[in-house]
């Protein structure tokens, strides 16, 4: 994997009062370090591909899904603001691991990150590292908690979907997630200095997989 340093173009910078961000820590992180729109503006497919893949090291089919998945589903077909991804239950649902749910008559999620739910997910495990099992218990619990109650198909699909990138984009080569990166990325969107993307590409079998393991 190629380095891709973070103190040049692509340094962290937090957003202003006027840019847009969504609560998907892995799209903030992409606008904060302008590997896209730093104002979080007009994404197009290309752009959020383009970014996944040197970043994340995401597969090309992943990427195109993801992205297709917000540009069609929370844009306008050709473009997405970050924040229409706040839409509630188009992509985004309840019992996330960092966001408080939505509750009516909202039909936007909160975007920025509740710091008692970061600090639960920090506290299921003792260690300075989470592992599969931490995230499935992380799971568990948030969905317990979920003001609609447990979450229906897809949204349960997706959650555990997300649980298993977290531990592939942010993980060592075994899923081991420093807690101070996690949290950093949660709260600020912020990858760490000198970034790596992860060393495996990262795709729709390998995420399956992982997935299939929390469930």
């Amino acid at each position: 994997s190629t380095s891709i340093p973070t103190s040049t173009s692509h340094s962290f910078i937090p957003p202003s009062p006027s840019d847009l961000r969504s609560p998907c820590p892995a799209l903030n992180a992409l606008a904060n370090h302008g590997h896209i729109n730093r104002d979080g503006r007009d994404l197009t497919v290309h752009a959020l591909v383009d970014a996944m893949r040197r970043v994340y090291n995401f597969t090309k089919p992943l990427a195109y899904l993801l992205a297709l998945a917000g540009v069609f589903l929370c844009g306008d077909g050709r473009t997405v603001d970050l924040d229409r991804l706040a839409k509630h239950n188009v992509i985004e649902h309840d019992a996330s691991l960092s966001r408080q749910d939505t509750r009516p008559p909202n039909d936007y999620s909160p975007i920025l990150a509740d710091l008692n739910l970061v600090a639960q997910l920090m506290h299921v495990s003792p260690n300075n590292f989470l592992v599969l099992n931490d995230l499935a218990m992380a799971r568990v619990i948030r969905e317990s908690q979920a003001v609609g109650g447990p979450l229906s198909f897809p949204y349960a699909e997706i959650a555990k979907a997300e649980s298993g990138l977290i531990l592939q984009v942010l993980g060592d080569e075994s899923l081991e997630v420093d807690k101070d990166v996690l949290c950093t990325w949660l709260v600020d969107g912020r990858l760490p200095d000198s970034w790596e993307p992860p060393k495996r590409r990262i795709g729709i079998r390998t995420t399956a997989s992982v997935r299939r393991c929390i469930a």
